[in-house]
């Protein structure tokens, strides 16, 4: 799940007539991890709501921020081991993709999306679990007066199907 919000206020009567609504979004992750000793590189598929929704205090209305985001993550690691079976890894770097949007507050919206994206995850045998910070890098608003960024924290359970490494050390053995 990602946790969301909104990093710019809309207009100049925001921080009085609209309260933010904090939410739970849904994230989807199928990543391939490279590793080289204690580096890595990670790319896959995300897909992932982000953005929060206003109350307006006037209206009465929830105005809906949020957008879907289909990206192709590309994030350096480094990872220290805990022992024989779990290891922390650090990571950093980009995500890349399209946005979508079809909600009350900008309609039927599609366009290109960057993020930076730092994260952390400890994984023990094939469980994973972790953090990771995405800061939205383009306007979300499709108005070059509003500047609107997204910006969330996912915290995720994963679990790790395949490992290239154990495949090769169980070949070499015979």
């Amino acid at each position: 799940a990602t946790v969301t919000r909104g990093a710019t206020q809309v207009g100049p009567l925001a921080p009085t007539l609209f309260i933010e609504q904090f939410g739970l979004n849904p994230y989807l992750n199928l990543q391939y991890s490279y590793q080289h000793q204690k580096w890595s590189i990670t790319t896959g598929f995300t897909w992932m709501r982000m953005g929060p929704k206003y109350l307006d205090l006037l209206s009465s209305r929830i105005d809906d921020y949020s957008r879907t985001y289909y990206l192709v993550p590309v994030l350096a690691g480094y990872q220290i081991p805990l022992g024989k079976a779990s290891r922390i890894v650090f990571q950093g770097g980009v995500e890349m993709g399209l946005q979508n949007q079809s909600v009350n507050a900008f309609p039927n919206q599609l366009g290109m999306q960057a993020n930076i994206a730092f994260g952390t995850t400890i994984a023990w045998k094939a469980l994973q679990r972790g953090t990771r910070l995405h800061f939205g890098t383009m306007n979300v608003s499709g108005n070059p007066v509003i500047d609107f960024h997204h910006y969330g924290l996912t915290v995720f359970l994963g679990v790790r199907l395949w490992d290239e490494a154990r495949c090769k050390a169980r070949l070499s053995k015979g």
